[in-house]
């Protein structure tokens, strides 16, 4: 008589064939807390500033808001084994970003690019979604990679070889067109 198999309660590895938890719940609370904390970064600045909650704190938030919502629901139908991590540290940082650019427009009360970077947040957000919505298979990317990686270290090389700006070479400028690699 053999003793009764006791089976492992905590895998470490699925079974093949097996998918693990989607996590898009974790995902959707995440979202939320990543922009709850650059909001109230946001709200955080102006009363510095002016000992005042910014008028606009809660355009700033409903808008921030429906990007991770709109970028959340393309994961969820899309891709919804994802890792549930990467998309609220993308929203995070960026949030964050906006609230430091808020705080240096500022200071510079003719330079408005806050506006700006959440017209380019909105773009990055578009594009994000048409990526997911019509890539099949991630796999199909792993061809780019070391194309990727060129194009990365270029972008990062090229500033050098034009005009500082503010004593800074970090610029492309081309035409009237100018951005920060």
């Amino acid at each position: 008589m053999t003793a009764p198999r006791i089976p492992d309660a905590s895998p470490a590895v699925s079974p093949p064939g097996v998918r693990g938890p989607k996590r898009r719940g974790v995902e959707l609370v995440l979202l939320l807390g990543a922009a709850l904390i650059s909001v109230c970064g946001y709200a955080e600045v102006g009363l510095a500033h002016d000992g005042a909650v910014p008028p606009d704190a809660a355009r700033y938030g409903a808008g921030l808001g429906f990007l991770s919502l709109l970028a959340h629901l393309a994961v969820r139908f899309r891709a919804p084994y994802a890792d549930p991590l990467l998309l609220p540290i993308a929203v995070l940082l960026n949030g964050l970003g906006l609230v430091l650019i808020y705080r240096l427009d500022l200071e510079t009360p003719r330079d408005q690019a806050a506006t700006t970077q959440l017209v380019w947040s909105t773009l990055g957000v578009t594009l994000f979604i048409v990526v997911v919505l019509l890539l099949r298979d991630h796999r199909a990317l792993q061809g780019y990679a070391y194309v990727c990686v060129a194009a990365a270290l270029a972008l990062m090389i090229l500033p050098i070889f034009f005009p500082a700006v503010n004593g800074a070479r970090i610029w492309i400028r081309i035409g009237g067109l100018s951005f920060q690699p």
